[in-house]
């Protein structure tokens, strides 16, 4: 349903995913629907709403000890602060997930703080800081593209 843009559809199944994944006691599943959830709020427009499910997903990741998954729900939370004009709680998100993408090695998380920040920054007039993380971006999709060559 996402994919093919059925918001309302797509929000009744991670509903029902995350109801299955409660009945289950599966945090994992949970927290992954929580995030969607949130990614499909946001894209409703409802950011409040957004941000209360990043939230809740990003608790339950820091609980469960889900690194990649707290790091996405940083991102998450960085994009959404930003869209609100929040670019102080954005910035401190995103750094965040910056730095845990990198100490796990995530180069995907990675690259979306970086290009979230250069987004930020550019809004902020910081061009210079903004070409900045650009480059870091596009050294990380460089990166990307030879590992995918390579593995597949």
């Amino acid at each position: 349903h996402l994919n093919q843009r059925e918001f309302p559809q797509a929000l009744q199944c991670y509903e029902r995913g995350m109801a299955a994944g409660r009945g289950a006691s599966d945090p994992h599943i949970e927290m992954v629907m929580l995030l969607n959830i949130g990614s499909v709020q946001e894209q409703l427009g409802d950011l409040e709403q957004a941000l209360e499910h990043n939230r809740r997903g990003f608790d339950m990741a820091l609980e469960n000890g889900e690194r990649h998954f707290q790091a996405a729900a940083q991102v998450n939370l960085g994009r959404m602060y930003a869209a609100m004009g929040n670019d102080d709680l954005a910035v401190e998100n995103l750094h965040e997930a910056m730095g845990l993408a990198d100490r796990i090695r995530s180069k995907d998380m990675s690259l979306r703080a970086r290009r979230e920040l250069a987004r930020v920054y550019q809004r902020r007039g910081r061009e210079d800081i903004a070409e900045g993380y650009r480059r870091e971006c596009e050294r990380l999709e460089s990166e990307l593209a030879g590992g995918k060559k390579e593995g597949g």
